[in-house]
């Protein structure tokens, strides 16, 4: 038997394009695959279009559907090429935040406002109306689920690995499958808060951040996703509905409102719209300038069940080899293919079945932070209240927001690596910014001790890769 795991930050600059794939070989001659991704988006075009027909070509396409997509924000860096991806395929778990229509169209205009060209309907329309845009790749297989702020672990409530949550039986025909608890998930029912025209066959669930997804194989558990998602703060909610208040008076449906917010064409029209929603609620324009609150932070973790799976197929008394390593993806420039090269991160061991060792050195389980704010004191303690059981076990960790210094600050670096000394940390950034990553937040990371650091540009990419065999 030969279980593997690989996870790919591709090479797309300013952005996030990161994809999974998990691969089971079984006694049986039997092989699954299950592939997973999060985020799909640059600021670099060309770049993000090669990676995403590579990914294709390479792994979809004897493959008519993606196991789980996962949408972190509708930032245009990070689902900009979404659509691209999924083209001709069928999404069988679809995860996005869960967002008002009304924070959908401040972030639209943000985009508007901030872009130097005029922006596509279609990428508008994603924005504002994200599982509509998806129609296509959606069917009665599908489910979509709604990521919800909800409360955090309490004091003493310490997740139990060793314990399978209920999940729906949709896995009966041997495939590696991603689901939720459907005892703690909400049937999602369309108000006109989250789009307008739904296809009716799709099941659509609301559920808070605090329940796990579980990708499991028959009935063994092989993997956790643990999300975060910041919560909306009182006069984020007034601004936001402010706005949409002010701007959509005069339009009666979505299509009018998508064509309004394209042909706007001035910044100094958007700005006005946010002043003007500030100034009526008597709030500062600048509390509510950060619209990074509604990004999904999420670690995956492999689950010390997934030992009961490799018994279970092999029970034999020899010993199991597993190796686990990161490789270093270069990019010539101009050339489409990778140069790799293999970090100072090699593992290999040899251990018994019946006592698989999971320290996390051999596997590659990995948070990723997005755009998420975590500057200040609050957010950061609520982010580590979330994840304070789970970072001894983090192996990567994402800075977040590009490392901008306006998101996050030295405490965060500081708890990280505390709890998982050798972490190694990674910046999603272009090569030409010169304001990502900050010069002070490598200088933090420069200050720690054990931690390393890894650029993932245009030019540069980073696996990491497990492989567990008899």
């Amino acid at each position: 038997m030969v279980f593997s795991q690989c996870f790919t930050f591709h090479p797309v600059g300013q952005g996030l394009f990161y994809s999974g794939v998990l691969k089971l070989n079984l006694r049986s001659s039997q092989s699954h695959k299950f592939h997973m991704v999060f985020d799909c988006g640059s600021i670099n075009n060309s770049f993000a279009t090669k990676e995403v027909e590579a990914f294709r070509k390479a792994e979809l396409f004897d493959k008519n559907y993606i196991d789980l997509l996962i949408i972190s924000h509708f930032d245009m860096d990070h689902c900009s090429h979404v659509k691209d991806l999924v083209k001709g395929k069928k999404i069988r778990r679809l995860v996005l935040p869960f967002m008002g229509y009304a924070e959908r169209l401040v972030l639209s205009l943000r985009i508007v406002e901030e872009s130097i060209q005029p922006l596509p309907a279609e990428l508008i329309g994603f924005i504002l109306d994200p599982i509509s845009s998806l129609g296509d790749s959606l069917d009665g297989d599908s489910i979509v689920y709604l990521i919800e702020s909800g409360s955090n672990y309490p004091d003493g409530d310490f997740p139990n690995d060793d314990k399978n949550p209920e999940l729906p039986i949709d896995n009966l025909d041997g495939t590696v499958s991603f689901g939720m608890n459907d005892k703690e998930q909400e049937d999602y029912q369309d108000d006109g808060s989250f789009g307008s025209s739904w296809n009716s066959i799709v099941k659509i669930f609301k559920v808070s951040d605090r329940i796990p997804g579980i990708a499991s194989y028959s009935s063994y558990d092989l993997m956790d996703f643990i999300f975060y998602k910041k919560k909306l703060t009182d006069d984020d909610k007034a601004f936001y509905d402010k706005v949409l208040e002010l701007f959509s008076s005069d339009y009666s449906s979505i299509e009018g409102i998508i064509e309004a917010v394209v042909n706007i064409g001035n910044a100094g029209l958007v700005k006005k719209l946010f002043r003007d929603a500030a100034d009526s609620l008597g709030i500062k324009k600048s509390k509510v300038d950060n619209l990074n609150f509604s990004s999904l932070c999420m670690l995956h973790r492999n689950l010390k069940t997934l030992d009961s799976l490799l018994e279970h197929y092999d029970s034999s008394p020899f010993r199991f080899n597993h190796d686990s390593y990161l490789t270093s993806l270069v990019r010539v420039k101009n050339d489409s293919a990778w140069r790799t090269y293999r970090l100072g991160y090699y593992f290999r061991t040899h251990f018994w079945v019946q006592g698989l060792n999971y320290d996390k050195s051999f596997f590659p389980n990995t948070l990723l932070t997005s755009d998420t704010f975590i500057l200040s004191g609050v957010d950061l303690a609520a982010f580590l209240n979330r994840y304070r059981f789970f970072l001894p076990q983090v192996s990567l960790a994402q800075i977040p927001h590009h490392g901008s210094r306006h998101s996050v600050s030295s405490d965060f670096f500081s708890a990280v690596s505390q709890a998982s000394p050798e972490v190694v940390f990674f910046c999603n950034h272009s090569f030409r910014s010169s304001e990502h990553p900050s010069k002070d937040v490598i200088g933090i990371i420069n200050g720690l001790d054990d931690a390393c650091y890894f650029s993932i540009t245009e030019f540069t990419g980073l696996k990491s890769e497990i492989k567990s065999y008899y």
